[in-house]
C-alpha cells in the first residue's frame, strides 16, 4: 500500500508538462496585433502595415526598420506554423544573413518578450 507522499509523487511524474508548457508560452508570448484590418493587413505598433505575405519578405536592416523585432517573431512564427522545421536557417536564407545573425535576432526578440524561450535540437 502507497502512502498518499507516494501516490502524489506518482501523480507528478504523469503529468504531461511539456504540453502544459507549451499551452502556457503560447498563451504569453503570442504576438498581440493591435488591430488585423481587412485584406490581411496587420498594423504593427509603430503603426505601419504590412500583409501577411510580406513576412516571407527580408525584414530589412535591424537599425532602420521601424518593429524589426515585431517582424522577426511574426516571420518566425509564420515559417513555424507552415510546419518549417528550422525556422531560424530559413530566416537567414530569406534575409541573406548568416545563420548565426538570425538567431541572435531570435535571441533579441525572446528578450523582447515577443517569443517564448527556445529549445534545443
Amino acid at each position: 500500500m502507497l502512502t498518499s507522499a507516494a501516490r502524489f509523487s506518482q501523480d507528478l511524474r504523469t503529468l504531461p508538462t511539456a504540453r502544459i508548457e507549451a499551452a502556457i508560452n503560447e498563451r504569453l508570448f503570442a504576438m498581440k496585433r493591435t488591430v488585423t484590418i481587412t485584406g490581411g493587413k496587420i498594423v504593427l505598433p509603430s503603426g505601419r502595415k504590412i500583409s501577411e505575405r510580406d513576412l516571407l519578405k527580408p525584414l530589412g536592416n535591424p537599425k532602420r526598420t521601424p518593429d524589426f523585432y515585431e517582424l522577426v517573431a511574426l516571420q518566425y512564427g509564420k515559417l513555424s506554423a507552415q510546419g518549417d522545421a528550422a525556422p531560424a536557417i530559413t530566416m537567414a536564407k530569406i534575409n541573406g544573413v548568416a545563420h548565426a545573425t538570425a538567431q541572435g535576432w531570435l535571441v533579441r526578440t525572446r528578450s523582447r518578450g515577443l517569443l517564448p524561450p527556445g529549445r534545443r535540437g
